[in-house]
């Protein structure tokens, strides 16, 4: 019989799903006494994202242990939960003897991992911080710089690490590639071109109400653009550049992609290199290609995983990373950085605060018909 089929809940601290002993090892209950006792952590949000890669990344990383889960309704916590193979302790804003604050008022949670949409992300970001609980919540660190900066500057008022999820940052492919363009010299030019077509009939993505009429700016853009404009800083990091101006033209190709779907943009470095940016979500082509050209030779990462480099007299060297995902990686990064007291670089706010900033400035410039863009990467 399925283990879904034993299914069963009944309300306590929070609503408990529970499976037969002879089905299930034993829930995990241990408090986290001693350095290596894992992290007991609760995860918000129940979406497909935390369904398919947060879930079994938290499973599958050892320094981890999941024991409550939150989300809006009952019906998607519960459905959640009966994926498990042990009990835990599930929250809904439907039940007010068992809502998030009840969640974040328990003394063995340790820590909290958010897969929320957008909008909502600040808000509960704040509570978890109010209530003492470290946080890691998902790319964009916020729907805009302004709401961004002010909730970067709360943060520094609290104790609790509240760190911001970017998985591309933890791939091998792209810290492969980055290492790849630190050995190649000077950077003399890149190009970004991403393209695909989000279909309302097939992409369970746009199938969220959020997504379809995003209280946001820049719909998909802002929420799936982000990562690429990260790995593109983070290429270019690996020869000391930083992006510092912007000139770019969008578009809405299809109507029901609005505001906007297309980015194209003239990018220019602190050290003066020039280069191309090229997305969209309404595009018939299929296109996923990260050049950057060096002095000694050029660096390509393409889909899948695959990072090309060819010399200046032709040889070239392929290398391929499977299951590139970065989850499992960020979520043990994550975990330790809550251990130690200090946040892995690539996950604090900051660092998330330089995506979203390169994001909205393409997207203003956009809006002001190709007016150049500053990129001062702080607070201000």
């Amino acid at each position: 019989m399925a283990r879904k089929s034993w299914l069963s809940t009944t309300v306590g601290i929070g609503l408990t799903a529970s499976f037969p002993p002879s089905s299930s090892p034993a829930t995990p209950t241990a408090a986290m006494t001693t350095p290596s006792a894992p992290l007991r952590i609760a995860l918000l949000g129940s979406g497909i994202f935390a369904r398919e890669q947060h879930l079994p990344a938290i499973l599958s990383t050892p320094s981890l242990q999941l024991i409550a889960l939150y989300s809006r309704t009952l019906a998607s916590a519960s459905s959640l939960a009966s994926t498990l193979p042990f009990s835990v302790s599930i929250y809904t804003s439907e039940t007010t003897s068992a809502d998030l604050s009840a969640l974040l008022s328990r003394g063995d949670i340790d820590a909290v991992i958010l897969g929320l949409p957008i909008p909502l992300q600040p808000s509960i970001i704040r509570a978890c911080l109010l209530a003492n609980k470290p946080v890691l919540s998902e790319k964009p660190v916020a729907a805009s710089l302004s709401s961004a900066r002010e909730l970067i500057t709360f943060a520094r008022t609290q104790q609790p690490l509240w760190g911001v999820a970017e998985n591309f940052r933890f791939q091998a492919s792209w810290a492969y590639a980055r290492s790849r363009i630190a050995e190649l010299g000077r950077v003399l030019g890149f190009t970004v071109r991403i393209a695909s077509m989000i279909d309302p009939d097939s992409n369970r993505y746009y199938g969220t109400e959020w997504r379809k009429a995003p209280k946001y700016q820049g719909g998909f853009i802002l929420d799936g653009g982000v990562h690429f404009v990260a790995s593109l800083r983070m290429l270019l990091s690996g020869a000391g550049e930083e992006v510092e101006k912007v000139s770019a033209f969008s578009a809405c190709n299809m109507e029901y992609l609005k505001p906007v779907d297309t980015i194209s943009a003239v990018v220019r470095t602190k050290k003066g290199t020039t280069g191309t940016l090229q997305i969209s979500f309404g595009s018939t082509e299929k296109l996923f290609e990260f050049t950057v050209a060096c002095e000694g030779g050029v660096v390509v990462v393409g889909g899948g995983g695959r990072v090309s480099v060819k010399d200046r007299e032709g040889n070239e060297e392929v290398k391929e990373f499977l299951d590139d995902r970065g989850i499992k990686e960020e979520f043990a990064a994550f975990a330790e950085g809550v251990r130690k007291g200090e946040l892995h670089p690539d996950q604090t706010p900051e660092e998330a605060l330089k995506d979203l900033e390169l994001i909205e400035k393409l997207l203003l410039s956009g809006e002001k018909d190709g007016e150049t863009m500053t990129i001062t990467g702080g607070l201000e």
